[in-house]
């Protein structure tokens, strides 16, 4: 890991200036991670993130010193932890309906490629999957859609959830991860308790 880049950043939150340290270290040439650190009200904040939701350091800023005028310093570190369980949750797999679900993903290397297949069947049959219309002639591997698994995953949740929202019909049960969604059930009742339920599950979902 290194850090290619850093600043510091003033932010305003209700009145209060807050000196943001913003810094973004690579893994490889693709992969890269952003990084804030700030105090405010006397709680250290430090959050790693990406851009590919578009979040960025002001935006995150925001809602952190948000949720510490909501819950306090004392309750900061059990949010943090349940935060980023979240957004691992979000991020790996598809929410529905307070349940998880993880799609069917296969890869195919091929020389310095890698392609893959991610996809989902709804219970009533229909296959579902991220695949878009991009020609398939472009040369870089970041363009051609079955290289790139991020945006595939992307594109398929966003399919299965307009889906699931026009016809109310789920993927199929063997696609439901029972673990991770009662542990999902858990922190939700948790962020509930502490009135910060939708404002949480709405940042995340950004």
């Amino acid at each position: 890991m290194t850090t290619v880049n850093s600043d510091i950043y003033a932010y305003n939150h209700n009145g209060q200036n807050i000196k943001v340290h913003w810094s973004r270290d690579t893994y490889d040439e693709k992969e890269y991670t952003d990084r804030i650190e700030f105090n405010y009200k006397d709680v250290d904040v430090s959050e790693c993130y990406n851009d590919k939701k578009n979040v960025y350091w002001y935006d995150l800023t925001g809602f952190m010193c948000n949720i510490i005028d909501k819950i306090g310093k004392d309750k900061f570190d059990k949010f943090k932890n349940y935060y980023n369980e979240c957004e691992i949750l979000d991020n790996e797999y598809i929410i529905l309906d307070n349940k998880i679900y993880k799609p069917y993903i296969n890869t195919f290397p091929y020389g310095r490629f890698t392609y893959y297949i991610i996809e989902m069947k709804m219970k009533d049959g229909r296959l579902l999957d991220g695949k878009s219309n991009i020609d398939i002639r472009c040369t870089s591997p970041y363009y051609i859609e079955e290289c790139n698994k991020d945006k595939l995953i992307s594109m398929l949740k966003y399919r299965v959830k307009q889906y699931y929202k026009e016809k109310k019909i789920p993927p199929e049960g063997e696609y439901l991860l029972k673990e991770e969604t009662e542990k999902y059930n858990k922190i939700l009742q948790w962020f509930e308790e502490n009135k910060i339920k939708s404002y949480v599950l709405n940042f995340i979902s950004n």
